[in-house]
């Protein structure tokens, strides 16, 4: 879905009952204009190193139920 609008694929992985992770900036202001969303997990481009970024996207699946990350967003 890389050429489909963001807010499609905001809407797209709510129905499907997945939760979005990514480095786009333009989640985050899709968010705080109260988009509807199944969850946005956002990692700051260059943050950490792809090892690092599996760890802590296992803890985030690890932690928390699908419901609670709902129209939320969880950073690395």
């Amino acid at each position: 879905m890389q050429s489909e609008d963001d807010d499609v694929i905001l809407r797209e992985a709510k129905r499907r009952g997945l939760v979005v992770y990514t480095r786009d900036s333009d989640f985050l202001r899709l968010h705080a204009k109260q988009i509807p969303h199944g969850g946005i997990i956002y990692n700051h481009p260059l943050t950490y190193s792809i090892g690092e970024t599996i760890r802590r996207l296992m803890v985030v699946c690890e932690t928390h139920e699908r419901d609670e990350i709902e129209n939320r967003v969880e950073y690395l």
